[in-house]
């Protein structure tokens, strides 16, 4: 006896976003391209500066995906 009959929960495989909601890849790729871009840029200006750990990741890193998100335009939402 549950406490919600009405609610089916459906367990699904793993990787199935691409085949339950394929619009979604055009906003993901978009946010990959914007977030790698920054990403690289940050690691060049790391490399300039004559830091040792190009790649060391911390709570900024949160920030490169934050501005990567706000760069992810409403247009591009809209069309996929």
């Amino acid at each position: 006896p549950t406490k919600f009959p009405q609610i089916c929960v459906e367990f699904l495989d793993p990787n199935m976003t691409c085949h339950i909601q394929p619009l979604d890849q055009g906003i993901i790729q978009c946010f990959k391209a914007h977030y790698c871009r920054l990403f690289y840029e940050r690691t060049l200006a790391r490399d300039i500066a004559g830091q040792t750990d190009l790649y060391k990741i911390n709570q900024e890193i949160m920030g490169l995906a934050n501005k990567a998100w706000k760069t992810v335009g409403d247009t591009t939402v809209a069309n996929c």
